[in-house]
């Protein structure tokens, strides 16, 4: 009975001990391990400083995906990575997706390897730890080319330091270029990315700079932009200019060059000037000042011995402006080009060959006037009547097809440099007409006459010569511009006369002085005959006068006829 005892007890022990643990197995939940982690991509290249995506896929012992899972990301063995071999950080909450960062430069070997780890027991702390495979990432160097300023606003003729950076350190192998859309003189660049502007702003006024380094893989390329604006460096050199316009007496024009240094200062100048207030001044000196603004308006401060004048002008290259006379005393309007070098010779080969000329103004009545006409010159001083011809229109009084027309013609030695001659042109219908002449190139001169026998400026071009015939003119729109404001009404023009009359008394005219005796005729001066000149003879010339202002030979009630044809009319001035 006591042996039973004892087996019995060990009976109830171990059937207790069974029961608690199916109790215990009911009430615990076992954890799955993690069998393998796989990441994609496998291999890859990205470029310094750039980014890219690497995702992990875990595996379960029971063949299961798990998406919760934490898992941790390794460059190189480290986990996070670092500044020498790039950085990796997984995305939010989801650990199994991450986003590597690769470094400024390239790591040694130009490779990386990443990798995830997890435990394969996550509730067990001493729980083993399963590596995935591993990634390659393979690093290459980008480059950033920029050029410092983007936008610089350059005057003309100045410079402005451009810089090139590669990955923000100066980039001594950059190539520098200029372009633009619209064309035009662009300026220069150098190697060290020094810009210098052209003399004037090219259409559109803005340059492309680019620069380029062929030394790096991919090669980088990088641009920016200059501005350019008008300086006093766009009026630079020798200048002829011309204009027309109207003094208190009425009638102006002038013709000269000058030397501008590109620094505000005109350093010499020459001019010719024709006016009914003072009449012809010739080789008259001058200099003066100016300021270019950066629109390419222009004021300039002209300074003689008989005062100083304003000019305002525009400039649309450094080769060419139009002008405009800017005083209260006188107005005007003209153009100003820049003389070719090779034709400021003091040589008569400069004008050589068929050139067409035409002055417009007025004769010594003050009647309207033009003359246009084509001569040939031989390179020696001299104009052959060969294959020449002149038309005129003096007043209404037209003269066609004058074959009569020769001259001479020769540089001012006085003024060697400035581009500076006279020309005498002699024809039956005009008699002779003395200009100076203001040459622009071979191929273009501004006139004035200087003689006093009427008031004509214009202008005078090379030609092709040879024959013409209508299709000579080829078809299409032609613009032009024309004019003349002589016809004046009322009391101006008749004071203007009238001034311009004692003026003349007083110096060319064999009429009576103030005291009433006779002024001696000037030396120099012979009284031209009957009909010869421009406007055909004196009596000729005051009947169209009258017969323009409506007068008969008994006068007006405002108007005397002797007003407008003086008793007395002057001699004409003509090269002995």
């Amino acid at each position: 009975m006591d042996k039973r005892i004892p087996g019995l007890a060990l009976l109830a022990l171990a059937i207790a001990v069974v029961l608690s643990i199916t109790a215990c197995s009911k009430s615990a939940k076992v954890t799955p391990l993690v069998s393998s982690i796989a990441i994609t991509p496998t291999a890859t290249s990205v470029a310094t400083k750039s980014t890219v995506q690497f995702t992990a896929t875990v595996t379960l012992q029971n063949g299961k995906t798990s998406s919760s899972t934490a898992v941790t990301w390794q460059v190189n063995g480290t986990t996070g990575g670092n500044s020498t071999v790039g950085t990796i950080a997984s995305s939010g909450s989801n650990t199994q997706v991450a986003t590597y960062t690769a470094p400024a430069a390239v790591p040694a070997g130009g490779q990386v390897n990443i990798t995830a780890t997890a435990p394969a027991d996550s509730s067990s702390s001493s729980s083993a730890t399963i590596t995935s495979n591993t990634a390659i990432v393979t690093i290459t160097q980008t480059y950033t080319l920029v050029i410092s300023p983007q936008t610089a606003t350059v005057p003309a003729g100045g410079s402005h330091q451009y810089s090139a950076t590669l990955n923000g350190v100066a980039d001594p192998n950059a190539t520098w270029t200029l372009s633009s859309a619209n064309g035009g003189v662009l300026g220069t660049i150098d190697a060290t990315g020094l810009y210098t502007a052209p003399s004037f702003p090219p259409p559109g006024a803005s340059v492309t700079l680019t620069a380029q380094d062929l030394t790096v893989t991919p090669t980088v390329t990088a641009t920016a932009t200059a501005l350019i604006v008008y300086s006093d460096q766009s009026l630079k050199g020798p200048f002829a200019f011309s204009y027309t316009g109207n003094d208190s007496s009425g009638f102006l024009a002038a013709a000269g060059s000058f030397v501008s240094d590109g620094n505000g200062h005109i350093t010499s100048g020459v001019e010719d000037v024709s006016s009914y207030l003072t009449g012809v001044s010739t080789q008259v000196p001058f200099s003066g000042t100016y300021v270019v603004k950066p629109d390419g308006r222009t004021s300039a401060s002209i300074t003689t011995a008989a005062g100083t004048s304003t000019w305002q002008f525009v400039m649309t290259t450094n080769l060419h402006a139009l002008m405009t006379r800017f005083d209260t005393s006188a107005t005007g309007g003209g153009t100003i080009d820049q003389q070719n070098l090779n034709a400021l010779v003091v040589s008569d080969s400069v004008l050589t060959g068929p050139y067409v000329f035409g002055v417009s103004g007025s004769d010594s009545l003050f009647t309207p006037a033009a003359v246009a006409g084509e001569f040939s010159a031989d390179g020696a001083g001299t104009i052959p009547a060969t294959a020449t011809i002149l038309d005129l229109n003096d007043g209404g009084s037209i003269s066609t097809g004058d074959t009569t027309l020769h001259g001479t013609y020769s540089f001012d030695a006085a003024f060697p440099g400035s581009g500076r001659g006279t020309i005498a042109l002699t024809s039956a219908s005009t008699g002779t007409l003395q200009y100076a002449f203001y040459v622009v190139d071979s191929t273009h001169a501004h006139l004035l006459e200087i003689d006093s026998n009427a008031f004509l400026a214009g202008d005078m071009f090379s030609g092709p010569g040879g024959t013409f015939s209508n299709a000579s003119l080829t078809p299409g729109n032609y613009v032009f511009t024309n004019g003349v404001d002589f016809v004046a009404t009322g009391g101006y023009a008749l004071k203007a006369y009238e001034r311009f009359a004692k003026i003349r008394q007083n110096n060319l005219y064999r009429q009576r002085g103030v005291s009433g005796r006779t002024r001696r005729q000037p030396q120099g001066v012979r009284r031209l005959p009957d009909g010869a000149g421009i406007g055909g003879d004196a009596r000729t010339r005051c009947r169209r006068r009258r017969d323009r202002h409506g007068l008969s030979a008994a006068g007006h009630a405002d108007v005397h006829p002797r007003r407008l044809c003086p008793r007395r009319v002057r001699s004409r001035r003509v090269p002995q």
